[in-house]
């Protein structure tokens, strides 16, 4: 180590500590009372207390104090670090030095403790619950499983239908009144041969023919329905219906006919619109129908000749088979009419 430098003398310090640096700094901060008056005070006056204050430190103030204590701090190093190297001498290395790899040790794996029980308390063992036997399932659901009996399917009742009241009235159809009455038996499934004539007695008008006629008949034909039924019709017999013979038939068939002015016009028939020669067709075809294909074959010539002169131009002439006639009238172009 060098020689040690010669301290500076310090300065002397203020009554607030400062340094004074120069003759001004002598002078004190604290307030400098003086027993003079002034020549406006009277001497009953309180004396006046003149007070001065010193100006801020100068930079060279500053600049000695940092100095100061610099040289404070080198000096407190060397007294405390005695035969210790001076700092400004040592020469720092300037490579740098590799710094070796981390490596992180692995950490063995914490084993669990268990805390042992003590030998003189018995371990307590719970109870387990009896095993309680259940009922097999296989038998219940193969009895599942069984097709059951087929069950005869209930009759279909006609809730609020009754037959009408029966006069006996000569402008009514009576077997019609009969039918309604095997209806509602066959439709609410009666067996009973009682209930059955009891339902028929039950619809008979009070007061009315057919009443008088009921009141007078005997047991005998009231034992069953049908006895009932065979007494009804001797009474009230069924009407004959008078059959159209040949003759009516082939009037029919040529006063059937149909204008050129309907030719390619559009009729409504039970709400639907068709053709007015399709229209025809189809009554000309029931007609036959009725008749016989075979007995009126000899017509079709006629009723033929009796179209208008489009439909006879666009048909063969000479047909004796009903079915070819009929299809050669569905198949006139509607844009030809």
């Amino acid at each position: 180590m060098g020689p040690k430098k010669a301290r500076k003398p310090l300065p002397i310090r203020g009554p607030d500590g400062r340094f004074l640096t120069s003759d001004k700094s002598l002078n004190s901060s604290t307030t400098a009372s003086s027993l003079t008056t002034t020549a406006n005070s009277s001497p009953l006056d309180t004396p006046e207390i003149a007070t001065c204050t010193l100006d801020d430190a100068t930079p060279d103030t500053r600049d000695y104090e940092a100095d100061l204590e610099d040289n404070q701090e080198k000096d407190d190093d060397r007294d405390s670090l005695p035969g210790a190297p001076d700092p400004e001498t040592i020469v720092w290395p300037t490579e740098e030095i590799p710094s070796p790899p981390f490596n992180s040790p692995e950490q063995p794996p914490r084993s669990i403790c268990k805390t042992p029980l003590p030998a003189s308390l018995p371990s307590i063992l719970t109870p387990a619950k009896p095993l309680v036997p259940r009922p097999p399932i296989l038998p219940a659901l193969l009895k599942n499983l069984q097709p059951s009996t087929p069950q005869s399917p209930r009759p279909r009742k006609m809730n609020g239908y009754t037959p009408g009241w029966f006069h006996g009235k000569p402008d009514k159809n009576a077997q019609n009144f009969l039918k309604e009455v095997n209806c509602y038996i066959i439709l609410n499934d009666l067996k009973n041969e009682a209930a059955k004539v009891v339902v028929f007695s039950t619809l008979l008008s009070s007061g009315s023919t057919a009443d008088l006629w009921w009141t007078k008949l005997d047991s005998m034909h009231k034992a069953t329905w049908a006895d009932v039924q065979t007494a009804f019709n001797s009474r009230w017999p069924a009407i004959t219906i008078a059959e159209k013979t040949g003759l009516d038939y082939q009037r029919k068939i040529l006063a059937l006919c149909i204008d050129e002015e309907d030719l390619g016009t559009q009729v409504t028939v039970a709400g639907v619109s068709t053709w007015a020669h399709l229209q025809f067709c189809v009554r000309l075809q029931q007609l036959v129908n009725e008749a016989g294909e075979k007995e009126t074959a000899g017509l079709v010539h006629q009723v033929r000749e009796n179209l208008p002169t489009v439909i006879k131009e666009l048909t063969t002439p000479g047909l004796v088979d009903w079915k070819k006639f009929l299809e050669e009238i569905k198949g006139i172009d509607t844009n030809k009419l």
